[in-house]
């Protein structure tokens, strides 16, 4: 995400006592993608600069049979993010 190195995720949703009665059950799906970074900033009245550290968590659910259709617009989505470093 935004050229940085990163962590993603897929995780499946479901009711722990539907789960039992039927094992495929899922009632939503979630991608995530995690990114670390760190910004500089110049402190106020130009007295050197501050180091931030930046997590950057964007996500995506929707239902299960619906998810792989969405998928690609946030893929597109996550392929403009642009984390500048200052």
């Amino acid at each position: 995400m935004g050229g940085q190195d990163g962590l993603e995720a897929t995780i499946e949703l479901a009711n722990a006592d539907q789960l039992r009665l039927d094992p495929a059950s899922r009632h939503s799906k979630i991608r995530i993608a995690l990114a670390r970074t760190e910004r500089k900033q110049m402190h106020a009245g130009g007295a050197g600069y501050a180091t931030a550290r930046l997590l950057v968590l964007v996500g995506y659910a929707n239902r299960p049979g619906d998810f792989d259709a969405g998928l690609k617009d946030f893929d597109a989505f996550l392929s403009t993010v642009v984390v500048a470093r200052r």
